[in-house]
């Protein structure tokens, strides 16, 4: 690799000279381009100019010597409605050009070559000193071009990745601010510095080694042996995962199960780099929750706007369970919430109801339910076989259980436990069951 540098430096600069000793047509550089494009200019309608070696990656062209062009690199121009239209490599200043082209709507593809990277997009605010491609996949924008017209400042730098002997695992923890689960251009959507991830020998439980992805969000395991690997993700406090396996490129998607973190195991063959492991990360909008009381006296029937129909339906229970309840519409809801249609307010269950429905509710309503995912999901198992009138054929032990769920959904809608309590809540009769608990808004 440090042969094939010195091969380029040396052919940059040979050229340079060499161009320096002949006559150059300056108008035919971008205003401001320190580098000057051979004399014979493009015949319009054409498209061109630098592919560049940016050995300091900032995305702009800095001096022809320190920073030449890279030639031979491809180059592929497509109408904005996908189809190529031609191809061509850059020359051994690292210019390129299409000419004689049709007017209309273009944009370039820059085929990466093995071991660069793309560097930062549309740094500087000089067009013309730029890099125009997409810093994933090397495309730049569509650009109009009309009969009489030369665009010469679509450019791209790239640079160089310390490849080691051995195999490598790694690439990218990136914001994904869609929460689509592909990346976007990292203009657009950033790069997470300082997540840690840990590699594994599969079926191994301890780490081999850890690293924290740097400040574009990138990171790399190198000089692995030949074998299988699996990655661990620790999302930050207060970040979710993005949905896995999205789209078609395995190169732009999250490939972290979102539920532990991991990927799957990674079968790596010798000395070979495996760039595509990426990771999704949105931070969570934690919401914030409300009482029963609340969302019984917002449901339509008073003074306040009806908040709880469209959050139907809600079961109470799995919805195939044989003694589940449908909540379908305010009526309903209502009347559980008041404990005095479904049983009475000394019933367990029917206390459990109303706690259930409104914790259920927030999360309809976008609060998070990480502290009582478990308790709900425990509940609803339970109400698909037991309803308000299995009360008092309970165990003792069957309804310590049940008072429990529901203690802690209780703690949970009056913002105890969890992303806490509504401070906009416009209601006075904020309760737990028999306790007010106005002060806490």
């Amino acid at each position: 690799m440090q042969k094939k540098m010195v091969l380029i430096l040396g052919l940059a600069v040979l050229a340079l000279m060499a161009a320096g000793c002949s006559d150059q047509n300056p108008t035919n550089s971008p205003t401001g381009d320190p580098r000057l494009r051979p004399a014979s200019p493009l015949a319009a309608p054409a498209i061109g100019d630098l592919v560049w070696l940016d050995v300091n990656k900032d995305g702009l062209q800095g001096d022809p010597v320190q920073e030449p062009g890279l030639a031979a690199v491809t180059v592929e121009l497509f109408n904005c409605g996908d189809t190529m239209v031609a191809q061509t490599t850059t020359d051994t200043m690292g210019f390129f050009g299409f000419q004689d082209l049709t007017p209309g709507n273009y944009y370039l593809h820059f085929v990466l070559p093995e071991g660069y990277r793309f560097s930062p997009r549309g740094m500087g605010g000089n067009d013309s000193l730029d890099s125009d491609a997409d810093t994933l996949i090397g495309k730049t924008d569509c650009v109009a071009i009309d009969s009489a017209e030369t665009d010469l400042t679509l450019d791209a730098g790239m640079y160089l990745v310390v490849v080691p002997v051995g195999g490598t695992i790694g690439d990218r923890v990136w914001l994904d601010d869609d929460l689509d689960g592909i990346q976007d251009d990292m203009m657009d959507e950033d790069g997470l510095a300082g997540v840690q991830v840990s590699i594994f020998a599969c079926g191994d439980t301890l780490p081999m080694a850890q690293t924290v992805t740097d400040t574009m969000g990138f990171y790399q395991f190198v000089d692995l042996l030949p074998g299988e690997y699996a990655l661990h993700f620790e999302p930050p406090v207060g970040y979710m995962f993005s949905p896995m396996d999205q789209g078609e490129n395995d190169s732009l998607d999250s490939d972290v199960d979102p539920l532990t973190g991991m990927t799957v195991c990674i079968v790596l063959d010798s000395a070979e780099v495996d760039d595509t492991w990426d990771a999704g990360m949105r931070p969570i909008d934690l919401g914030c929750t409300r009482s029963k009381g609340y969302w019984k006296n917002h449901a339509g029937f008073g003074p306040q706007a009806d908040v709880v129909t469209e959050l139907l339906p809600i079961w109470l229970g799995w919805d195939d369970g044989a003694k589940a309840m449908a909540v379908t519409d305010a009526q309903i809801a209502v009347d559980i919430l008041s404990q005095d249609v479904y049983g009475v307010p000394s019933n367990g269950i029917t206390k459990l109801y109303a706690q259930l429905l409104a914790a259920k509710l927030n999360i309809a309503d976008g609060a998070f339910d990480g502290e009582i995912d478990a308790v709900i999901t425990d509940a609803d198992e339970f109400l698909a076989g037991y309803d308000w009138m299995d009360w008092d054929s309970l165990t003792k032990d069957q309804m310590k259980m049940v008072l429990g769920w529901k203690d802690v959904l209780d703690d949970y809608n009056n913002g105890i436990i969890g992303p806490g309590y509504c401070a906009d809540d416009d209601d006075d009769n904020v309760e737990g069951d028999g306790q007010n608990l106005t002060s806490m808004q």
